[in-house]
């Protein structure tokens, strides 16, 4: 609190976040995750961002953000939810990195990810299914 980063996200970046779109919104998180920002009315309002337009992020995107928000200990509750229900899609449509990525989140938060193992069909996935 009190740093350049901190007044510069209050003035410049709060008021703007209502207008971002989906690509700047995931830069922005990308950024804040990076920096190890944890300034909650930004990710409360970003989060408030990311429901109002959620159908326009692709797959990949969805999983980035819901990566980024869960290290900024922001539970992504909803962006969880849409990728549950589009698991086969993920699973038909994801390269390899990115359902990794998604299969270490759903760990994380408990969730079921076996069908992302049997998709990556690797030798990591009976490693990491008993970590949360």
């Amino acid at each position: 609190p009190g740093s350049l980063v901190d007044k510069t996200l209050q003035t410049c970046v709060l008021p703007r976040v209502c207008h971002l779109r989906s690509e700047e919104l995931l830069g922005l998180l990308q950024v804040v995750a990076a920096l190890d920002v944890q300034f909650d009315e930004l990710l409360q309002a970003m989060g408030e961002r990311v429901t109002e337009i959620l159908p326009q992020f692709e797959l990949a995107g969805l999983v980035s953000l819901a990566s980024h928000f869960t290290d900024l200990e922001f539970p992504p509750r909803l962006l969880l939810s849409e990728l549950a229900s589009r698991l086969d899609e993920a699973a038909a449509t994801l390269d390899d990195d990115t359902l990794r990525q998604m299969k270490v989140l759903f760990a994380r938060h408990g969730l079921p990810h076996e069908s992302i193992c049997a998709r990556l069909e690797t030798e990591l996935c009976p490693q990491e299914t008993g970590t949360n």
